[in-house]
């Protein structure tokens, strides 16, 4: 027993430094994806759409997770498939900067294999997380992770931003772009190095029948309701949040180290919240934190068209960081919850399409509202507008969801 306590800890302390350097690649390229269509001249609405549709390809690609698990044999091997793919993702990135061109079909694809990687390993990442963690310590354990991933994002885009702006970036090649990539390839290769050096998780134990598609949409069910929530969330939160980036950049006029303050602030608002996020997981439950984070996050998009003043916008992201940090640790201890092990894979793998189908749905009716009203400050009221009232019927949809689950 004192072994296994010794090798659990172990592996708790490893998994907290492959978060840190999967932030790091956040921080030095996933982040930067909008950004670099913008720096290669494909403009505003694609801006956005790299941001976001791609994670629909990577959704479709992940549905080969529970056929990966199969073939690999172990959740690891599975895993670090997955990450070892979305590490090679930047090597045609770093090309394309280098060159200072890439189409935006070509991009989209690139991008698509990057969140297809990160996807496809992600069902059986939390299946072996939830064998490894204690459930008892669950909530301060994950708080603690994301906290501490939380800060080497800050970390990481501050180093950015400096890199950046050392190396020009008018015209080709984009040694900036090609410096951020390059390292955010090394860090996904040194996070998938970690996770081998994790301990393999034990065979699953089949206590239940394990969950056909069509039994996990069930809309009556508790999983069905939450999975449902999924969609409606990220369809309301993403019709703005792409376009948050060429908003700052383009229309107010941005420059790099004032769009990396405003990207840094959102990671320093779920730093500041982690710290009591896990605490009120464990008093109130997941549903409420979702509940909390979700009417704080419902005003934002709107109150970015009161001022373009820099301290503004950071305030209030630094407001939407903690309430996002609501929202991450609540879905994914509700997940772990309401899903036992063996039906884990499936039901992460439907939970990820469906938040990618809404994230795209989302991303392309904001894309549309701001091609037919124009880039202009008019284009962006609506789609911030548009946003505002669905998250607003989102918050009404969760509210109903706890209250008639509430025993459960």
């Amino acid at each position: 027993m004192p072994q296994r306590r010794k090798s659990v800890r172990r592996d708790l302390r490893i998994s907290i430094i492959d978060g840190s350097f999967w932030s790091f690649m956040t921080a030095f390229g996933e982040r930067y994806f909008g950004a670099f269509a913008l720096a290669v001249g494909l403009g505003q609405v694609a801006s956005g759409w790299v941001a976001m549709l791609p994670v629909l390809g990577g959704a479709l690609i992940q549905l080969l997770s529970p056929l990966l698990i199969r073939v690999t044999g172990t959740l690891r091997r599975a895993v670090l498939v997955g990450c070892g793919v979305q590490a090679l993702s930047f090597a045609p990135l770093v090309y394309a900067a280098y060159h200072g061109r890439i189409s935006l079909p070509m991009l989209l694809i690139v991008a698509s294999i990057f969140w297809g990687g990160g996807l496809i390993a992600a069902p059986p990442w939390n299946t072996w997380m939830g064998q490894i963690v204690p459930r008892r310590i669950r909530a301060r354990y994950f708080a603690t992770r994301s906290r501490t991933m939380q800060v080497c994002v800050c970390i990481g885009l501050l180093l950015a931003v400096v890199v950046r702006d050392q190396f020009g970036q008018d015209h080709a090649p984009l040694w900036g772009y090609v410096i951020m990539f390059s390292v955010a390839g090394v860090c996904r290769a040194v996070s998938t190095s970690l996770l081998a050096a994790q301990r393999e998780p034990p065979p699953l134990v089949r206590s239940a029948a394990p969950v056909r598609w069509w039994e996990a949409l069930n809309l009556r069910s508790r999983v069905g309701g939450v999975l449902l929530f999924v969609f409606i969330f990220q369809f309301a939160f993403q019709i703005a949040q792409p376009y948050l980036t060429p908003y700052l950049m383009h229309h107010l006029r941005f420059g790099h180290a004032p769009f990396a303050t405003v990207l840094a602030a959102e990671f320093l608002g779920r730093v500041i919240a982690l710290q009591w996020v896990g605490r009120l997981a464990e008093r109130h439950g997941a549903a409420w934190l979702l509940l909390v984070g979700l009417v704080v996050l419902t005003p934002l998009p709107l109150l970015w068209l009161v001022s373009g003043a820099v301290p503004w916008i950071v305030s209030l992201q630094l407001v939407a960081g903690g309430a996002l940090a609501c929202y991450e640790i609540g879905i994914f201890l509700m997940l772990l919850e309401v899903v036992p092990d063996e039906q884990r894979p499936t039901v992460v793998t439907i939970y990820q399409l469906i938040w990618a189908c809404g994230a795209a749905a989302g991303t392309l009716l904001g894309g549309e509202v701001l091609r037919s009203l124009g880039a202009g400050w008019g284009g962006y009221a609506a789609v911030f507008g548009a946003a505002l009232v669905l998250r607003a019927g989102a918050v009404a949809y969760l509210w109903r969801f706890r209250r008639r689950h509430a025993g459960a």
